[in-house]
Order: structure tokens, then C-alpha cells, then sequence
């Protein structure tokens, strides 16, 4: 009895936290996030960050998604990109089964495209039409045929990390590499660091 009476104590102040936190993240009031260190955060519900009023600091919102899709991710799925018309997914943890998953904009999977990389970093190039992919080796890859699978490496190494985040310009001249608090912008054409920002 005193195991039931335990049993539906914990499960009655588990309903109520929820229902807690979903009351107030429906009326904007904020919803405690643990992985902030200041614990609350205001949410709008338009999804965006907003400051809490009243406060010395700004403090980060934990975003609710605008829409959420499903893939089995192999071995993990590193990043995301777009060319306006569609959504790209990349695979990273291994080579011999590297992906790039293709989504509608509504986050529906229209196909997933065997290519022989470790994927880290996916980014669209707007200015020629492919997409660029960074590696786990550091190299940087053009995607000349996603259907057939084939690319051109680019830079060897392209990269400060293993792990770095990769991204391209808007116009096609520069690409980023971050990591650890240090962002590098390269030149796109001949890869030179053309610029530093650290503590980030």
C-alpha cells in the first residue's frame, strides 16, 4: 500500500510539472530549461528568442521546432541544409555508409542518396548550384552528382577540427569553419584564411 500510495505521489507531481510547464510555455510566461544556467527562459509563440524583462543579461529561449521529420540517422546525422526547394541531410561516422538524405519542405523524405564520405558540415552554394560537404579528414567535397554518388575534393585539409562547423556565403565567396569559440572565414576559390573571429 505505502508502495501504491508512493507510486501515485510521484506520478500526480510528474503530471503537474508537465502541466506546469506547458501552461506557461502556451502563454509565454517562460519555461525552465536546465540546460541554460540561469534555468528561466521566455519563449513568444512565434518561436523566436526574446530577453526576459527585467534582467541584466539576455537569456536564451529553448526553441520549439517549426516542424520535426523522422530518419534513421545510421550512424548520426551531422547537419542540415537547403536549396530553397528542398532539405539535405548528412551522415557522418563512416565512409562506407555515408548518406545524404533528401526532404520536401515539409520535412517529408523523397530519397536517401548513397556517397562514399564521413560527413560533418553541408552547406548549398547558391552562386554554381552544388552542394559542398565538409569531412571528418578535414577535407572539403563538391556533390557533383548526388544520384550517382560521385564528388571532387576541393581542400585537403579544409578545415581547422574534425568537427568543425562548415557553411558558405550567401554569394558563394567565402566559407566558414568553426570551432571551439574560433571561426575562420576562408576564401572560397583558394581556401585562404581571410579573416579570424575568436571568442565566440
Amino acid at each position: 500500500m505505502k508502495k501504491l500510495l508512493l507510486c501515485a505521489t510521484l506520478m500526480l507531481m510528474v503530471t503537474i510539472n508537465a502541466w506546469s510547464q506547458t501552461v506557461n510555455n502556451q502563454n509565454g510566461n517562460g519555461v525552465y530549461d536546465s540546460s541554460f544556467p540561469n534555468g528561466l527562459k521566455e519563449k513568444n509563440l512565434t518561436g523566436n528568442i526574446s530577453a526576459v524583462q527585467n534582467s541584466p543579461q539576455l537569456k536564451m529561449v529553448g526553441l520549439m521546432p517549426d516542424f520535426q521529420f523522422d530518419e534513421f540517422p545510421v550512424n548520426h546525422n551531422m547537419h542540415i541544409a537547403t536549396d530553397d526547394s528542398f532539405y539535405y541531410t548528412i551522415n557522418g561516422g563512416n565512409f562506407s555508409i555515408g548518406q545524404i538524405n533528401k526532404f520536401d519542405l515539409t520535412g517529408v523524405l523523397i530519397q536517401t542518396y548513397p556517397i562514399q564520405i564521413d560527413g560533418r558540415g553541408l552547406s548549398y552554394n547558391k552562386a554554381d548550384g552544388f552542394l559542398y560537404a565538409s569531412l571528418y579528414a578535414r577535407d572539403i567535397v563538391r556533390i557533383d552528382n548526388l544520384a550517382a554518388g560521385t564528388f571532387t575534393t576541393i581542400f585537403t585539409p579544409g578545415m581547422q577540427n574534425d568537427q568543425a562547423s562548415f557553411a558558405i556565403s550567401n554569394d558563394g565567396t567565402k566559407y566558414f569553419d568553426f570551432y571551439a569559440g574560433t571561426l575562420l572565414i576562408h576564401d572560397f576559390f583558394t581556401g585562404a584564411v581571410i579573416n579570424t573571429i575568436t571568442g565566440l
